[in-house]
């Protein structure tokens, strides 16, 4: 079609050829694990759901094939190589792909809710322009934003330094790394910013009422337990000690139990027999002891460093009362507010907090805070929105339940203004309350609308329900699955005979009528982690129970 505009004439497509240039998603004979030669086309910019059994095929097809080559395709096309081409033979008309999937959480105890969605980061560039501290000199209060900077290049690193504007005197500028639990600037050294310390819980170590040939030490096994025992009694003929040849640990003498925990590196030992040097091998009794040899597996992350947990107790660290930082970070204020009372606040406490920081300001700190500022209401505002307004700052992302981390995932995606990308989602409904599900398939609409197309493996009814476009895989699991055996929309999906979910969909499914009996109960007393108030409950035995609520609840 020609139109005229100013004497020139524009050619014009009409609806129908516009829509006729977007091009479907093709795969093309994909044998990738248990896939049987599987082609078909995805509708592009469409909320596309994997229905079928677990196990049929739906994350073989949707991440081993598609995002897999999608990544491939990506990084080929920018001069990089390195991710395996999947057993498919094409994939035509794909885009970047971005996957989110139930295992991608950090499970580094340092890694906290302000940390991963950076509203910590920007809150320590506040308190880099802003915070007040005493001055080393004359022990004035004075602020960052009042003092001249000026920084200084020693070898490779940059110091910067600020002058008091009391007294003049140069003194360290506390700097974002300042601020950090996760820099060797600003964490605490006692604990090394995680805010607690690990102490080695002895009574799980030894049994101290059996003898070592009975098994007193829970971690030494079999041979192991043999091969220790004899190095022990080595050491103990080393320095001239009885042998304890069946006697309870709890009757050992204190030189006896000294070696036994401390080992003859120990300085206690050294200094009680000074005249003894320790002995050089294992033969002559170099015995390392239990608290070093727990320590020391514990450093070199054994394959077994998470039964190795158990023999120890995780206290907050006493230095910094578990704020992380160094006594002179943690001093610093804001608005009369130290950092680490911020990240103990409530997402919608800290959100109050910033509002009222920001009648406080002067035109000149405004100019110097405004934008982490705003960037800070902006965050919180997506976590409100999600229904995290509960969760802290300092909450490790490790302890955050399915349904939280969930909803963590949809406040990132809401930031994203991204179109044209490929959205892959491992069953984003699990660990949801039905009543959060509304707003994921919320989340899921905008990002097609944005001009993505979203492709979700899932089960969830109220999921399938809102799909534009439902691809069902089966008919089986493993080499019983591999095909697929129906697509369309749901009603389309409830009519086709080869649909194993469909067919399910189209049958009843009563509710259980008859209930068996418990014939205990499981009590539990005042508990109060995390945000759990005074509960008391007795959970019955001999059945099975549920436990429901809205996640986060």
């Amino acid at each position: 079609m020609l139109k005229e505009l100013n004497g020139l004439y524009l050619l014009k497509h009409p609806p129908f050829l516009k829509a006729s240039l977007i091009l479907n998603i093709s795969i093309i004979n994909a044998n990738e694990g248990n896939l049987k030669n599987v082609s078909l086309e995805i509708p592009r910019e469409k909320l596309v759901v994997f229905s079928g059994l677990s196990g049929s095929g739906k994350s073989t097809l949707l991440v081993d094939v598609l995002f897999t080559e999608c990544q491939r395709q990506y990084l080929e096309a920018i001069g990089m190589q390195g991710i395996r081409k999947p057993d498919v033979e094409a994939v035509r008309h794909t885009s970047p792909a971005i996957m989110i999937s139930q295992n991608d959480h950090n499970k580094n105890p340092r890694s906290t809710l302000g940390t991963q969605s950076d509203i910590y980061t920007d809150l320590r560039l506040v308190y880099e322009k802003l915070a007040k501290r005493d001055c080393p000199h004359c022990g004035r209060r004075v602020a960052a934003a009042d003092c001249r900077e000026e920084t200084e290049r020693i070898g490779d690193q940059f110091k910067v330094y600020m002058d008091c504007i009391f007294c003049g005197q140069r003194m360290d500028k506390l700097t974002r790394s300042a601020f950090s639990f996760n820099t060797r600037e600003g964490a605490c050294p006692a604990c090394e910013g995680l805010g607690r310390v690990l102490r080695v819980n002895l009574n799980r170590v030894v049994n101290q009422t059996l003898s070592l040939e009975d098994g007193a030490v829970d971690f030494w096994v079999y041979k192991f337990a043999e091969y220790q025992t004899g190095v022990l009694y080595a050491a103990y003929q080393h320095y001239g000690l009885p042998l304890p040849v069946r006697l309870p640990v709890a009757q050992f003498s204190e030189l006896q139990k000294l070696i036994l925990f401390e080992g003859v590196e120990s300085e206690t030992l050294q200094k009680a027999l000074p005249a003894i040097k320790p002995p050089k091998t294992a033969s002559s009794g170099r015995f390392e002891g239990l608290l070093p040899m727990l320590w020391r597996r514990l450093a070199d992350k054994e394959k077994n460093v998470e039964r190795l947990g158990q023999y120890f107790d995780s206290t907050p660290c006493q230095t910094c009362n578990g704020e992380r930082l160094t006594a002179l970070s943690r001093s610093a204020t804001v608005n009369e507010t130290r950092l680490p009372q911020l990240s103990a606040l409530s997402l919608e406490e800290l959100l109050a907090w910033i509002q009222a920081l920001r009648l406080t300001l002067n035109e000149r700190e405004q100019h110097l805070v405004t934008d982490y500022l705003r960037d800070i209401e902006t965050k919180i505002g997506r976590f409100v929105n999600v229904g995290l307004a509960y969760l802290t700052l300092d909450r490790q992302t490790m302890t955050l339940s399915g349904g939280e981390l969930q909803r963590v995932r949809r406040a990132a995606v809401l930031a994203s203004d991204l179109s044209g990308i490929i959205y892959v989602l491992d069953e984003p409904t699990i660990g949801l309350h039905p009543k959060d599900t509304a707003g994921l398939i919320a989340i899921l609409k905008k990002l097609r609308d944005a001009g993505n197309t979203v492709a979700v493996i899932e089960h969830d009814l109220d999921v399938l329900k809102e799909a534009d476009y439902i691809i069902d895989i089966g008919p089986g699991s493993g080499k019983h699955g591999g095909l697929v055996i129906g697509q369309g929309r749901l009603d389309e999906i409830k009519r086709q005979e080869t649909s194993v979910t469909g067919m399910y969909l189209n049958e009843e499914h009563p509710s259980k009528t008859a209930f068996r009996a418990p014939t205990g109960v499981v009590r539990v007393k005042n508990a109060d982690k995390f945000n759990l108030k005074n509960l008391n409950v007795d959970i019955p035995t001999g059945c099975l129970t549920a436990v429901t609520g809205p996640s986060g609840s």
